[in-house]
């Protein structure tokens, strides 16, 4: 079981989103997919719930077309953090 976020700042979670933002960005170019989606794995770790929605959805508008699966391998990654519900995507 993941432990639940403590302490992370609101102000701290939105910087950290317009930098997660950048860094996939940059490791979008190289097209390696599993380290784009192990940088965007750490993102749970400095990001509240609302601002890592946000990124998860910026994601898949972003890049879904750019690696294979990655709606479902996203939902893989944050399944445990979204419940059953997992993470209200659009269709891509």
């Amino acid at each position: 079981m993941k432990q639940t976020k403590l302490n992370i700042d609101p102000e701290q979670s939105k910087k950290y989103l317009v930098m997660q933002k950048h860094v996939l960005r940059s490791i979008s170019d190289c097209r390696d997919q599993g380290l784009f989606e192990t940088e965007l794995k750490k993102s749970e770790r400095w990001l509240l719930r609302d601002d890592l929605m946000t990124l998860v959805d910026w994601v898949l508008d972003t890049f879904g077309t750019v690696f294979h699966d990655l709606e479902h391998r996203v939902r893989q990654l944050f399944e445990y953090l979204f419940g059953s519900n997992v993470v209200q995507v659009k269709n891509y």
